[in-house]
Protein backbone atom coordinates (compact mmCIF):
# COMPACT_ATOMS: atom_id res chain seq x y z
CA UNK A 1 0.00 0.00 0.00
CA UNK A 2 1.66 3.21 -1.16
CA UNK A 3 0.82 6.28 0.89
CA UNK A 4 2.00 9.25 -1.14
CA UNK A 5 -0.23 12.23 -1.88
CA UNK A 6 -2.93 9.74 -2.78
CA UNK A 7 -3.04 6.30 -1.16
CA UNK A 8 -3.20 3.33 -3.50
CA UNK A 9 -2.90 -0.38 -3.17
CA UNK A 10 -1.73 -3.27 -5.27
CA UNK A 11 -3.20 -6.60 -4.22
CA UNK A 12 -1.30 -9.74 -5.19
CA UNK A 13 -3.27 -12.92 -4.60
CA UNK A 14 -0.84 -15.67 -3.59
CA UNK A 15 -2.92 -18.20 -5.54
CA UNK A 16 -2.92 -16.24 -8.82
CA UNK A 17 -0.38 -14.78 -11.20
CA UNK A 18 0.81 -11.24 -11.84
CA UNK A 19 -1.88 -10.85 -14.51
CA UNK A 20 -4.48 -10.87 -11.74
CA UNK A 21 -3.17 -7.92 -9.72
CA UNK A 22 -5.86 -5.59 -8.41
CA UNK A 23 -4.73 -1.97 -8.02
CA UNK A 24 -6.68 1.18 -7.17
CA UNK A 25 -6.62 4.44 -5.23
CA UNK A 26 -8.12 4.10 -1.76
CA UNK A 27 -8.41 7.86 -1.17
CA UNK A 28 -6.21 10.60 0.22
CA UNK A 29 -2.78 9.68 1.48
CA UNK A 30 -0.66 12.53 2.76
CA UNK A 31 -2.29 15.13 0.51
CA UNK A 32 -4.83 16.47 3.00
CA UNK A 33 -2.48 16.15 6.00
CA UNK A 34 0.27 18.01 4.13
CA UNK A 35 -2.11 20.72 2.95
CA UNK A 36 -3.30 21.35 6.51
CA UNK A 37 0.25 21.38 7.89
CA UNK A 38 1.32 23.82 5.18
CA UNK A 39 -1.72 26.06 5.67
CA UNK A 40 -1.47 26.23 9.45
CA UNK A 41 2.28 26.02 10.06
CA UNK A 42 4.05 26.69 6.75
CA UNK A 43 5.63 23.21 6.95
CA UNK A 44 5.51 20.79 4.00
CA UNK A 45 4.35 17.82 6.12
CA UNK A 46 3.64 16.72 9.69
CA UNK A 47 7.14 15.59 10.58
CA UNK A 48 6.97 12.50 12.81
CA UNK A 49 3.24 13.14 13.31
CA UNK A 50 4.12 15.84 15.84
CA UNK A 51 1.06 18.03 15.17
CA UNK A 52 -1.36 15.11 14.92
CA UNK A 53 -0.06 13.77 18.25
CA UNK A 54 -1.28 16.94 19.94
CA UNK A 55 -4.77 16.82 18.42
CA UNK A 56 -8.06 15.15 19.15
CA UNK A 57 -10.71 13.90 16.76
CA UNK A 58 -13.26 16.38 15.41
CA UNK A 59 -16.22 13.99 15.15
CA UNK A 60 -18.36 16.18 12.85
CA UNK A 61 -15.51 16.71 10.40
CA UNK A 62 -14.61 13.02 10.46
CA UNK A 63 -18.21 12.03 9.67
CA UNK A 64 -18.45 14.65 6.93
CA UNK A 65 -15.30 13.35 5.26
CA UNK A 66 -16.61 9.77 5.39
CA UNK A 67 -19.69 10.75 3.35
CA UNK A 68 -17.72 11.04 0.10
CA UNK A 69 -19.32 8.61 -2.39
CA UNK A 70 -15.87 7.65 -3.70
CA UNK A 71 -15.50 5.07 -0.93
CA UNK A 72 -18.42 3.02 -2.20
CA UNK A 73 -17.28 2.93 -5.85
CA UNK A 74 -15.97 -0.53 -6.71
CA UNK A 75 -12.42 -0.77 -8.07
CA UNK A 76 -10.66 -0.23 -10.31
CA UNK A 77 -10.86 3.48 -9.52
CA UNK A 78 -8.63 6.51 -9.36
CA UNK A 79 -8.73 9.89 -7.66
CA UNK A 80 -6.60 12.97 -7.10
CA UNK A 81 -6.48 16.65 -6.20
CA UNK A 82 -9.91 17.30 -7.69
CA UNK A 83 -11.40 15.37 -4.76
CA UNK A 84 -8.85 15.73 -1.96
CA UNK A 85 -6.67 18.73 -2.81
CA UNK A 86 -6.15 22.15 -1.31
CA UNK A 87 -9.12 23.76 -3.10
CA UNK A 88 -11.52 21.24 -1.55
CA UNK A 89 -9.83 21.42 1.84
CA UNK A 90 -9.41 25.21 2.20
CA UNK A 91 -12.95 25.96 3.48
CA UNK A 92 -12.51 23.26 6.13
CA UNK A 93 -9.14 24.66 7.20
CA UNK A 94 -10.59 28.17 7.52
CA UNK A 95 -13.61 26.90 9.47
CA UNK A 96 -11.43 25.10 12.03
CA UNK A 97 -8.69 27.77 12.22
CA UNK A 98 -8.71 27.60 16.03
CA UNK A 99 -8.30 23.77 16.07
CA UNK A 100 -5.20 23.28 13.95
CA UNK A 101 -3.78 20.15 15.54
CA UNK A 102 -7.25 18.65 15.87
CA UNK A 103 -7.74 19.09 12.11
CA UNK A 104 -4.37 17.48 11.37
CA UNK A 105 -5.14 14.55 13.67
CA UNK A 106 -8.63 14.15 12.19
CA UNK A 107 -7.20 14.10 8.65
CA UNK A 108 -4.57 11.58 9.71
CA UNK A 109 -7.15 9.28 11.28
CA UNK A 110 -9.38 9.79 8.25
CA UNK A 111 -6.61 8.66 5.89
CA UNK A 112 -6.22 5.49 7.97
CA UNK A 113 -10.00 5.00 7.88
CA UNK A 114 -10.09 5.22 4.06
CA UNK A 115 -7.38 2.58 3.83
CA UNK A 116 -9.11 0.12 6.14
CA UNK A 117 -12.45 0.81 4.46
CA UNK A 118 -11.04 -0.33 1.12
CA UNK A 119 -9.53 -3.47 2.62
CA UNK A 120 -12.78 -4.41 4.29
CA UNK A 121 -15.00 -3.66 1.29
CA UNK A 122 -12.94 -4.77 -1.68
CA UNK A 123 -10.29 -7.33 -0.70
CA UNK A 124 -10.45 -10.90 0.60
CA UNK A 125 -10.11 -11.23 4.34
CA UNK A 126 -7.35 -13.85 4.27
CA UNK A 127 -4.49 -11.45 3.60
CA UNK A 128 -1.07 -12.40 4.89
CA UNK A 129 0.46 -8.95 5.09
CA UNK A 130 -0.11 -5.33 4.31
CA UNK A 131 3.14 -3.63 3.37
CA UNK A 132 3.15 0.16 3.57
CA UNK A 133 5.44 2.31 1.41
CA UNK A 134 5.68 5.99 0.56
CA UNK A 135 5.96 8.99 2.84
CA UNK A 136 3.03 7.87 4.99
CA UNK A 137 5.13 4.98 6.28
CA UNK A 138 7.24 7.56 8.14
CA UNK A 139 4.28 9.06 10.02
CA UNK A 140 4.00 7.08 13.27
CA UNK A 141 0.54 8.47 14.06
CA UNK A 142 -0.79 7.36 10.68
CA UNK A 143 0.85 3.95 11.04
CA UNK A 144 -0.61 3.55 14.53
CA UNK A 145 -4.11 4.39 13.25
CA UNK A 146 -3.83 1.94 10.32
CA UNK A 147 -2.73 -0.84 12.67
CA UNK A 148 -5.52 0.03 15.12
CA UNK A 149 -8.10 -0.23 12.33
CA UNK A 150 -6.65 -3.49 10.98
CA UNK A 151 -5.47 -5.45 14.04
CA UNK A 152 -6.10 -8.80 12.37
CA UNK A 153 -3.40 -8.14 9.75
CA UNK A 154 0.35 -7.89 9.95
CA UNK A 155 0.99 -4.28 8.86
CA UNK A 156 4.63 -3.74 7.89
CA UNK A 157 6.65 -0.99 6.28
CA UNK A 158 9.17 -1.47 3.51
CA UNK A 159 11.87 -0.89 6.14
CA UNK A 160 10.64 -3.95 8.03
CA UNK A 161 11.58 -5.94 4.91
CA UNK A 162 14.95 -4.29 4.36
CA UNK A 163 13.83 -1.79 1.73
CA UNK A 164 13.18 1.95 1.73
CA UNK A 165 9.63 3.28 1.85
CA UNK A 166 10.87 6.12 -0.35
Amino acid sequence: HNIGGIANLSFLDKNKGFDDVLAFDTGPGNMMINAATSYYYGQPYDDNGSYARQGILIEDLFKELQENPYYDVAPPKSTGREMFGEVVLEPILKHYENRKNDVIYTLTKFTAWTIQDSYRKFLPHDLDQIIISGGGAYNPVLMYEIRAYLPEYQVLTQEDLGFSSD
